[in-house]
């Protein structure tokens, strides 16, 4: 779900984005090759396809969720958000999203070059990239931030762990969630939108046989000049992910 700064606030905001709520179905389909560098070490290169169907606007269900926990969860009691009656219109979603990436270096220290696209009516864009890694026992390639989990390695050992590091850079053409409904007359944002936008990240992930946690921390350069009140504009947001590979290689 996607609100404006102001959750309190039931008129529209046009200096801000636009209340979305996305409910939708992802399917990511992988293809890891095995590649060699000139000293014969191994570099293997991986393809990722990501389908992601589903639904924006009421039908989503994110006024109910966030109305729900800010009422009843929150200790102390969370603000009602009042806004939802400007969020997007109804619409079905389809994006196709394909990443390409490649890890360069041995099981203790390594760098992951990635580029990709994105085309969809939720979101289409360009992205090139890369993240450096540190740590013990690296073998599969690193956690998507909001993605299905992925953990494709050859040769994996039983322990893996290591802090990481990156950015990934983002040429946006079209973004919903700020440039309003594809289809139809809707809520949109009113004031300048950045066409490139950064993520800066950093974290940590520790796998056990099959199973892997991966914690990301990540800031993002503005994607819109920030409203009246907002310093920056900058988001940041945290991600954790738990997962049990059922095949091993």
């Amino acid at each position: 779900m996607y609100t404006p700064d102001s959750i309190i606030d039931p008129n529209p905001q046009l200096d801000d984005r636009p209340w979305a709520g996305y409910l939708y179905y992802s399917w990511l389909v992988s293809a890891t090759f095995p590649s060699l560098n000139e000293k014969g070490g191994p570099e293997p290169v991986q393809n990722l396809f990501e389908f992601q169907v589903g639904l924006v606007g009421p039908g989503a269900g994110a006024r109910w969720a966030q109305t729900f926990v800010h009422e009843n969860l929150c200790h102390p009691p969370c603000p009602t958000p009042l806004g939802w009656s400007n969020q997007l219109k109804n619409e079905p979603t389809a994006n196709v999203i394909y990443l390409w990436r490649k890890k360069i270096g041995s099981q203790s220290f390594d760098v992951v070059p990635h580029w990709g696209a994105a085309l969809g009516n939720v979101q289409t864009y360009a992205n090139v990239g890369a993240t450096v890694r540190l740590g013990y026992g690296i073998t599969s390639f690193p956690q998507l931030i909001v993605a299905p989990s992925n953990s494709d390695s050859f040769k994996p050992g039983p322990i893996e762990a290591y802090l990481f590091a990156g950015g990934d850079g983002r040429i946006v053409a079209h973004n919903i969630f700020l440039d309003g409904n594809t289809f139809r007359s809707g809520p949109e944002i009113d004031i300048h939108r950045n066409k490139f936008v950064i993520d800066w990240k950093a974290g940590a992930a520790f796998r056990y046989k099959a199973w892997r946690f991966d914690y990301t921390y990540v800031k993002r350069s503005a994607e819109f000049e920030p409203p009246s009140g907002r310093a920056d504009g900058v988001h940041r947001f945290g991600s954790i992910a738990l997962s049990y590979s059922l095949w091993r290689p």
